[in-house]
């Protein structure tokens, strides 16, 4: 044989699309006012009953809700701009005003309600608890009292840990595929 040699076989270059891999995390964010229920009211120190704006943030996981965090803020510092979003979730959903703790953290650890099963994606099937950190706040600069505003976290507990009231660690996200 003089030269080259010839393939046997023809390779010829492709070109593949790259997988789309899934979105691994994302929030989504809506705002609306509505009265307090029994308890929200009562873990904020608000009457029950009192109409509220709602400022919600979830974040999920491979497309599956693990953790929602809700301000609770009187409806005379509500605004039309979606400034709030930049706020990080579980922080108090509210820029341009001077905010203080009116108390300290509390967790609870309790089995969820059917509209918290459904808001963070728990089937009816398996018992899973969810654990609830609540914060209350004072909103000083809007009249000369204090206004009363809070935030709620509620989280799923098989894949959100939480040590001295904050988040640590999430799970395996391919855990959530099963």
């Amino acid at each position: 044989m003089n030269g080259s040699a010839i393939p046997l076989v023809r390779l010829e270059p492709t070109t593949r699309p790259e997988p789309q891999r899934p979105q691994r995390a994302e929030c989504r964010y809506q705002q609306y006012a509505a009265p307090l229920r029994y308890y929200t009211a009562r873990w904020l120190g608000f009457k029950p009953r009192t109409a509220m704006a709602r400022r919600v943030g979830v974040l999920s996981i491979c497309g599956r809700p693990v953790l929602s965090a809700t301000s609770y803020l009187p409806l005379e510092v509500i605004d039309d701009s979606e400034d709030w979003h930049q706020v990080g979730l579980g922080e108090l959903a509210l820029l341009g005003h001077r905010v203080t703790r009116a108390a300290e953290r509390q967790l609870y650890v309790r089995s969820p309600t059917a509209m918290e099963r459904s808001s963070l994606g728990l089937s009816f099937a398996r018992e899973v608890p969810i654990s609830l950190l609540v914060q209350p706040y004072h909103i000083h600069d809007v009249r000369p009292d204090c206004l009363r505003a809070g935030v709620i976290i509620r989280a799923r507990t098989d894949v959100v840990s939480w040590v001295a009231g904050y988040v640590t660690t999430a799970r395996s996200f391919w855990s959530l595929h099963r």
